[in-house]
């Protein structure tokens, strides 16, 4: 059960998401000032997991409030950059990537002072008709009224007169691709090592290499961009653009939408051969497919970040309008199994029927469901986070107009955390903590990656009331930390409280 400070009533936890689901969550929080992350149950370690959410306002507003919360575009791509965007495409409606939130992560990258790098919207939707389904189908719901759907997407941007916004089909080897060695030899699949092996079948990593018709750059997305018979300087960034949704399985987002980049060869059975008795990612069971896709992030290509639209999600099918629902959320984060699991428990799942017949399914905490099974296989081969102990969440509601972080166990709470000030910083900021438990107190810096930049006070005693943490803005190695967004968690007696903090540049 969860105590409600509010109405001083008990509320079970089920209705505790649903209220987090729909924007009730902020009178949780309180009128205070301080804000509280509240603890892991009984008091397990906190790791460094960082989920960024935006709700309530329209696609556009929410895409530009998570990159806001996490330091801007500009902490993930620079002008000259290649950017890589890997929406979902296989499907329509509640199944494909916002069209509208595409178009504005776009207009952010465009407008990147000095932006002369190119954009490119890249899929393998798994036919072998290039640029179909999602990419022209009519959206019902997901689309926008200036492109509804992927391909006048990029029409609207020629139209605007970005030539550097581009697409390209991916397409597996067994509907007409072509399998290369890297890219010397051009456009295709390459079939790599590691082998991932689950029960008795066993896959081989695999990526793409394609030509950008605006640049004739060749990107390898695993080694980087090529020219000329030689690698060359230009970053290559890729951003991961999945869709919050249902699958038979359980459910789909982040992790799933890789799928949509590795080669799926072979027959029926997914056998690539008799000869060397190799299977592709879908052939090995929901389980196995998941270790595959956290062996690919691990050794193949990790994205540079992870947007999940939630605009409108499908409870029970990816396509069937009467099956969706509409939460009016972006998710975003580095890590893309803590994404897909914070996602199915608080967005997708509180808002699933409870009669319909797969409602566990999408409970990423059900042992005894597939979606959990599939999500531990991928954070135990990639280093990926599915325990809800060990993410913050930073969740950002237009219709409260402030940003709360996550709430799930209850605990007697031994100090709060207000918001630092000033906020954003220049050389200093204060962070006001207030202890209503004398003891041992932690504060520590970290960046959106989750590395600790700075160690403020380690297990300070700080007495009764009302104290002020101040960081200079330096790393532990005496420098000024960059301008962007850092994660300020300050530990308390088997308690854990965070805040984002924003350093400006100076």
């Amino acid at each position: 059960m969860i105590w409600n400070t509010q109405t001083r009533g008990r509320i079970t936890r089920r209705s505790f998401l649903k209220q987090l689901a729909s924007g009730g969550a902020a009178l949780l929080m309180g009128p205070s000032m301080f804000r509280r992350a509240l603890a892991a149950p009984n008091g397990a370690r906190q790791g460094l997991a960082q989920v960024f959410a935006a709700k309530n306002g329209t696609p556009g507003q929410n895409v530009e409030k998570v990159l806001q919360m996490m330091g801007g575009i500009q902490n993930f791509v620079s002008p000259g950059d290649i950017v890589i965007l890997k929406p979902n495409c296989q499907w329509w409606n509640q199944g494909t990537t916002n069209i509208s939130a595409m178009i504005r992560l776009i207009e952010i990258i465009l407008d990147i002072p000095g932006f002369s790098g190119e954009i490119i919207v890249a899929e393998n939707h798994q036919k072998s008709i290039p640029f179909y389904r999602g990419w022209t189908r009519t959206n019902e719901i997901n689309g926008d009224p200036l492109a509804n759907n992927m391909g006048e997407l990029i029409d609207l941007f020629h139209q605007r007169g970005y030539d550097n916004v581009t697409k390209y089909h991916w397409m597996n080897t067994k509907e007409g691709g072509v399998t290369v060695s890297g890219p010397e030899q051009g456009d295709g699949y390459v079939r790599a090592e590691p082998y991932y092996t689950y029960e008795s079948k066993t896959t081989m990593m695999t990526y793409p290499v394609f030509t950008s018709s605006y640049s004739g750059i060749t990107i390898d997305l695993k080694h980087g961009a090529w020219k000329d018979g030689k690698y060359i300087d230009r970053k290559v960034v890729f951003i991961n653009t999945a869709v919050l949704n249902h699958h038979f399985y359980g459910v789909t987002s982040s992790v799933k939408n890789l799928m949509g980049v590795v080669d799926l060869p072979g027959n029926e059975s997914g056998m690539l051969s008799e000869d060397d008795d190799l299977y592709n990612f879908h052939s090995l069971g929901v389980y196995g497919m998941g270790g595959a896709l956290g062996t690919f992030l691990q050794h193949v290509r990790k994205p540079d970040l992870n947007i999940v639209t939630a605009e409108w999600v499908g409870w029970g099918s990816r396509i069937e309008v009467d099956e969706a629902v509409r939460p009016r959320t972006i998710l975003a984060g580095l890590d893309p199994v803590a994404l897909d699991y914070w996602g199915a428990r608080y967005v997708l799942w509180p808002n699933t029927p409870e009669e319909y017949i797969r409602y566990s399914y999408h409970d990423p905490d059900r042992t005894d469901r597939p979606f959990n099974h599939y999500l531990t296989e991928c954070a135990r081969e990639c280093g990926g986070i599915m325990d809800n102990s060990e993410i913050t969440a930073h969740v950002y509601d237009f219709s409260q107009s402030h940003v709360m972080e996550s709430r799930f166990a209850t605990g007697s709470y031994t100090l709060s955390i207000g918001q630092n000030f000033p906020n954003p910083f220049e050389h200093s900021t204060r962070i006001p903590v207030n202890v209503r438990e004398p003891g041992p107190v932690s504060v520590l810096i970290y960046n959106i990656r989750g590395r600790e930049v700075r160690r403020i006070a380690d297990n300070r005693n700080l007495s009764y009331g009302d104290h002020y943490i101040e960081w200079d803005g330096m790393d532990k190695h005496g420098k000024k930390v960059s301008p962007g967004a850092y994660i300020c968690r300050v530990l308390s007696q088997g308690e854990s409280y965070s805040i984002t903090l924003f350093r400006t540049i100076y």
